[in-house]
């Protein structure tokens, strides 16, 4: 599906405005990007597949779907349907309503604390993908006029499935890379509930692969933090500037 950034994007929220995070590579190759204090944050997920797929997330190591720890696997998540996206806007309270994703220093605020999960997996946002399941159905004319030819019979391909509503569906999954050059101690943002929100999503029954075609992981943290690691380079200071903001030259 291409670079992360072809599938995964994390915006801003600011009311109905939505302003794209920009994602950072430190020098190990981990995507970041800065978290601020109170800023709501969307996940804009896109299949660029002719594939439906399972897209399963997790956010500080939780389901964005129950708020259990988030597990590696293809039972739940969000369905995207072939060459479409979709925008997560929080946590899954509901088929009517989430929470919304939201920034916060304050980690006993965060998410994790509340529900007395493992907070050392605050700063980090986890992608999983998988392709749904094909099975395969012998065309029996085709398989019979082969017999005589001596030849291979044909096989056409059908999608598996128990029904057919279409929309979201519920999942998360701890796919998020472990690093041991990253101390989690130091991560001064984590992801708590913000507002209740009106989002309508539906159940449904489909087969996935096993494991998934991609996984990826995003990694947060403050813009001090992110300067200290290095991450994003400061200004450099101290060098003459060539234009002030004076409008004319003063009268000596």
């Amino acid at each position: 599906m291409g670079n992360l950034q072809s599938r995964i994007l994390i915006y801003a929220k600011d009311g109905i405005n939505l302003k794209p995070i920009k994602i950072y590579k430190d020098e190990d190759g981990n995507n970041w990007i800065e978290a601020k204090n109170k800023t709501k944050f969307i996940i804009e997920i896109k299949n660029n597949t002719e594939n439906n797929v399972l897209s399963v997330i997790s956010v500080d190591g939780l389901s964005i779907l129950n708020g259990k720890k988030a597990i590696l696997e293809n039972k739940n998540g969000y369905v995207v349907s072939p060459y479409n996206n979709l925008k997560i806007n929080g946590w899954r309270t509901s088929l009517n309503s989430i929470r919304e994703f939201e920034f916060t220093n304050n980690k006993n605020l965060s998410y994790s604390h509340k529900l007395g999960a493992d907070e050392n997996n605050i700063g980090v946002i986890g992608f999983a993908f998988y392709k749904e399941e094909k099975c395969y159905t012998l065309d029996w004319d085709a398989y019979y006029k082969n017999i005589k030819n001596y030849s291979y019979p044909q096989w056409t391909t059908t999608a598996y499935y128990n029904n057919t509503i279409t929309n979201n569906i519920v999942s998360s999954a701890n796919c998020a890379k472990s690093s041991d050059c990253l101390e989690t101690s130091n991560f001064s943002i984590a992801t708590k509930q913000g507002n209740e929100v009106k989002d309508k999503a539906y159940e449904i029954e489909l087969n996935f692969e096993s494991f998934p075609f991609i996984t990826d992981t995003i990694y947060y943290d403050s813009k001090e933090n992110l300067i200290a690691r290095g991450i994003i380079k400061e200004n450099k200071k101290g060098l003459p500037k060539p234009f002030g903001k004076s409008d004319f030259c003063p009268d000596l």
